[in-house]
């Protein structure tokens, strides 16, 4: 075997030739060993089966690993957040009227059934307030009552008031002139017919004797100086008749002398005198004549102011009638707006009486639908109740569903029917797990960003295929408004297209650069 060891000094023959450039360094000198000469050298080589084996491993490795990549399929899921909210909505409880609390029967956070009595209002407002309406209604039924007989008696007659009358002051007053105008009436009409006065009180008896005594006085003076000038034109005619019996005498006197003075009887002189006798005879027939004209016209006049004086007096009576009569108009159209009134003020308040009965029909407050006490107002007796706003909202104990939001990037591929993972954020998944849920419905348009939610989002429900955690024997119940994360499973791709997105991006992002 020791010949086909190679010698020392073929080994180094060997290194020499295998580097040839290197410089020979001294050798320590070594005892001489007695070797024999190889016949030929010898050369080392490995196996090639073991290169031979890793290179197809190799090559079978990543062979089946893009087989693999390219046929395994793994499931793509959408994240989201959100909340667990009841499948119904919550309710505002609210008090059907307004009014103080008496007794409070539930507690924040209480289970109650549909109908249980929450809370009981204290009645003695309402009571207060409906016996407020009676008195109203009566007083405006009193009041209505009294214009119409005010207003329903002939203008002949007069309704007397009383201080006690449940009408307003003004009211009274304008009855009271009423009455006064109708009295008035009554009286000129009595003057006007001439009448005794019969039906009126002293007081218009007596004015209408006054008013009477003062017509015919007018009357009296009118129709005296009437006389009187008659009796001056009777005068008159007497003086005419003497007047123009003198001017005959004197015509004749001058005719007379107009003919002795031609033979010569008397003078001139005398002729001339009994012509100016004549002429003033003349002159005063005349006069008398135009003062009898006078007188007539006078007598006539005073006649017709007679007749006028009677005609003004009754006519002043009618004119005072027509006054009084429209002022009397005037208070009863008053009266009848006041009526008008009166009459809405009934029907808004028989409208409150019939809402204070049914208020006090809904003195106590009952739970419209199963559910929780959440945000209770009125905790205690004395708060006071608004109709307008709830005292505390009821939260449906019925199925609870998961609301979450998914971003408009990742809507693409989300169809209902899908399934979804629900994580609790309450209860560690590591421990608790998970529920199984089924998209319900998805929203039709995307929502503006909020503070919460800064980006678009489409609003989900997830239908929770159970509403409990199980872990160690142990059921945890779920609770509305619980935060939730959810993965929802849109489709199943290939390793290899994560591989092959990858590249695609980075190519376009090559694509991309200046």
């Amino acid at each position: 075997m020791s010949e086909f060891l190679p010698s020392s000094e073929s080994l180094l023959n060997t290194a020499k030739v295998s580097t040839p450039n290197a410089k020979a360094k001294p050798q320590p000198q070594s005892p001489q060993i007695k070797t024999r000469p190889y016949d030929r050298p010898v050369l080392l080589k490995s196996s090639p089966i073991w290169s031979r084996v890793i290179i197809w491993s190799i090559a079978l490795c990543t062979g089946g690993a893009i087989t693999w990549a390219s046929l395994a399929q793994i499931e793509e899921a959408i994240p989201a957040t959100g909340q667990l909210e009841p499948q119904g909505t919550v309710k505002d409880v609210q008090s059907p009227v307004t009014g103080v609390v008496k007794t409070v029967y539930v507690h924040e956070g209480q289970t109650v059934k549909k109908g249980e009595v929450l809370l009981r209002l204290d009645p003695q407002g309402q009571q207060s307030e409906w016996k407020s309406l009676e008195r109203i209604r009566k007083t405006l039924q009193t009041e209505n009552e009294f214009y119409r007989r005010q207003t329903r008696l002939p203008k002949s007659q007069a309704y007397a008031t009383s201080a006690f009358t449940p009408v307003p002051p003004e009211m009274l007053t304008l009855a009271e002139s009423r009455r006064t105008l109708v009295a008035e009436n009554q009286l000129f009409y009595a003057q006007f017919q001439g009448n005794r006065g019969e039906g009126l009180t002293p007081e218009q008896q007596l004015r209408l004797q006054v008013g009477q005594q003062e017509a015919t006085t007018r009357a009296n003076a009118t129709q005296a100086e009437a006389a009187q000038l008659q009796q001056q034109a009777a005068q008159a005619a007497i003086e005419l008749a003497s007047a123009q019996k003198t001017l005959a005498t004197n015509q004749s006197l001058l005719k007379d002398m107009s003919s002795l003075v031609a033979s010569g009887g008397i003078a001139r002189v005398e002729q001339t005198k009994q012509a100016e006798a004549v002429q003033k005879a003349e002159a005063e027939v005349l006069r008398l004549q135009r003062e009898q004209i006078r007188m007539k016209l006078a007598i006539s006049q005073a006649q017709e102011k007679y007749s006028n004086t009677l005609s003004l007096s009754r006519k002043d009576l009618l004119d005072n009638v027509s006054i009084n009569e429209k002022r009397i108009a005037e208070i009863d159209s008053q009266f009848a707006k006041a009526m008008v009134d009166n009459q809405r003020q009934l029907a808004q308040v028989e409208n409150q009486l019939a809402q204070a009965k049914l208020t006090m029909q809904y003195q106590e407050v009952r739970a419209p639908a199963d559910g929780v006490i959440f945000e209770l107002k009125a905790k205690a007796p004395g708060f006071v109740v608004n109709a307008s706003e709830p005292m505390l909202k009821l939260v449906p104990t019925e199925s609870l569903s998961a609301k979450v939001y998914i971003t408009n990037k990742d809507i693409g591929f989300v169809r209902t029917g899908m399934t979804v993972d629900v994580r609790v954020d309450s209860f560690p998944v590591s421990e608790y797990g998970d529920i199984t849920g089924q998209l319900a419905w998805i929203g039709s348009d995307a929502l503006p960003p909020t503070e919460t939610r800064p980006f678009y989002s489409f609003p989900v429900k997830v239908k929770l295929d159970a509403q409990t955690l199980k872990t160690s024997g142990k059921t945890l119940p779920l609770q509305s408004g619980m935060s939730v994360s959810v993965n929802i499973k849109t489709r199943k791709r290939s390793v290899m297209s994560l591989f092959t997105e990858l590249f695609t991006k980075q190519v376009e992002g090559i694509q991309h650069l200046r």
